[in-house]
């Protein structure tokens, strides 16, 4: 079981990678859970509703999400992923390049999963 959850995850991941790129707000609605708290590597907070309104508005824009290596931990309906992410983010007009350290949790909410929790921490070059 914990194979397919990790591959369940993975796919999430990549899922998350490919709409946050395109900015796609309908696909990371699904993706993301109600009640999410998404700390950025500048110390940002961010909710749902201002994760989405950041992508919609373009005040925030992802151009790469490429995971470099992960783990992914099962913990019955819930799981935990630990990645290094290489990033190109233009966030309020300034671009940036960098390797983060990201610690997800994901949830399994209607069928589904649903990052409840994102944390990253910028990586020195």
């Amino acid at each position: 079981m914990a194979g397919s959850v990790a591959d369940e995850i993975m796919a999430a991941e990549q899922a998350w990678a490919r709409a946050a790129i395109a900015a796609d707000a309908a696909a990371l609605d699904r993706l993301l859970a109600a009640d999410l708290r998404y700390s950025h590597t500048d110390g940002k907070f961010d909710t749902k509703a201002d994760f989405l309104r950041l992508l919609r508005e373009g005040s925030m824009k992802y151009e790469q999400a490429e995971v470099e290596e992960i783990r992914v931990r099962p913990f019955g309906s819930a799981a935990v992923s630990e990645m290094v992410m290489k990033l190109k983010v233009i966030r309020g007009g300034r671009a940036a390049e960098f390797r983060a350290r990201v610690l997800r949790v994901w949830a399994k909410v209607d069928g589904r999963w649903q990052l409840a929790a994102h944390q990253s921490a910028r990586l020195a070059p």
